[in-house]
């Protein structure tokens, strides 16, 4: 069984979505430590003068220790409506923003607690939306040993069944890749490259924005690009 472990980012881009094409299983790695000023509570759509950041803001002060899991949303419902006019004003006139937008309301307009929870489920809409049919599962509820790093991914791959691993592009910095071989763990690379897609209300392409922009610009048409971005450089 081929699976990939990742974060639980809020509106991933596509090169997290393309390694959910290219997997059986994903594993949301919320036990490990929040990044502040990274993409654990916030992302680039695009905006009515461009690319901007939608952003669920969180508790950070005095919890320099916390995991995405016990990482809180701050209970003020101004950023509601601040993260929904920017989706609106940047999106309104987009060719499927009555298709999406309508979603993403639903689910921010639900009383989350956890900024992790909250990105679980705007992944798993994604997956719908690009016709995405994958198991989910969060590390913090798989019972694992205390480990960091190449360890903790090895031991939720015994943990799954796991015959394969897809990294992400940037895992040969810091995966020991001798330690999966040892455990009979093929490593995979993925080797994305972003589409360049229509992208209406830009004169140049925008690329890295949330996976949101794709189905805003391209709707059912999404699944296909996506699928196409590319194939696991172990597998050429």
């Amino acid at each position: 069984m081929r699976i990939t472990i990742h974060q639980p980012e809020h509106i991933p881009w596509l090169g997290v979505m393309y390694k959910l094409t290219r997997v059986e299983y994903l594993v949301i790695l919320d036990n490990v430590q929040f990044r502040k000023n990274y993409f654990g509570n916030r992302n680039r759509v695009m905006g009515p003068q461009g690319p901007t950041y939608v952003t669920v803001p969180v508790h950070l002060s005095g919890h320099t220790s916390n995991t995405y899991r016990d990482i809180q949303i701050v209970q003020d419902n101004k950023w509601r409506k601040r993260y929904l006019g920017i989706l609106r004003d940047g999106y309104r006139k987009h060719p499927f923003f009555q298709d999406y937008f309508s979603a993403m309301q639903e689910i921010l307009d639900r009383p989350w607690t956890h900024v992790a929870a909250l990105n679980e489920e705007i992944i798993r809409f994604l997956c719908r939306s690009l016709d995405l049919s994958i198991p989910m599962v969060r590390a913090s509820e798989m019972d694992l040993p205390k480990s960091r790093s190449t360890e903790l991914l090895l031991h939720i791959c015994r943990k799954v069944g796991a015959t394969e691993y897809l990294a992400g592009s940037q895992a040969g910095n810091y995966l020991q890749e001798d330690l999966f071989e040892a455990e009979g763990v093929k490593v995979l690379h993925t080797d994305f490259v972003h589409p360049t897609y229509p992208q209406q209300g830009t004169r140049e392409f925008v690329s890295h924005l949330g996976s949101l922009d794709l189905l805003m610009n391209c709707g059912p048409q999404a699944s296909r690009i996506v699928r196409a971005c590319g194939a696991s450089s172990n597998e050429k």
